[in-house]
């Protein structure tokens, strides 16, 4: 498959995920999933410009990253565990332990806590020994780990 086609093929998957609202848009079939042409298993919606992706059955890791609206790959698959991008940053798993990178790829909150959720009004919940707390956007904590 020619890299136009390949662009206008994850950009319908992109395009459909949002038409359908989904939180993670179109999955691909079982079937194809081991089709050499198929650069993913797994394409999340496209939100602030990004979209997860995971390689289910593509080389067996299951590992994911992000690609642009384009198709380009911005993040490297290599993580385990990820969700959408949110005020810049998007949560991040690997080996069980999350935290927040960039659009660049950039851990700019290293994987440490236990649970996370998306930054929201520059603060998002962390989980740190079945405690929450609240972090910046520089990961300094600024509402303490009581709350379960």
């Amino acid at each position: 498959m020619s890299k136009k086609w390949r662009k206008l093929f994850v950009a319908f998957i992109l395009l459909f995920g949002m038409w359908n609202g989904a939180v993670a848009a179109a999955s691909v079939p079982d079937g194809l999933r081991d089709a050499k042409h198929l650069p993913y298993g797994y394409i999340g919606s496209l939100k602030d410009g990004y979209a997860y992706f995971c390689n289910y059955g593509r080389d067996g890791d299951g590992l994911c990253g992000f690609i642009d609206s384009e198709g380009n790959i911005a993040v490297p698959a290599k993580y385990d565990g990820i969700d959408s991008f949110a005020e810049g940053l998007a949560p991040v798993s690997i080996d069980e332990k999350w935290g927040f990178v960039d659009a660049k790829g950039h851990e700019v909150i290293p994987p440490a806590y236990d649970n996370v959720s998306q930054f929201s009004e520059g603060l998002a919940a962390v989980e740190r020994d079945g405690a929450w707390g609240y972090i910046d956007k520089t990961g300094k904590v600024v509402i303490p780990f009581t709350y379960e």
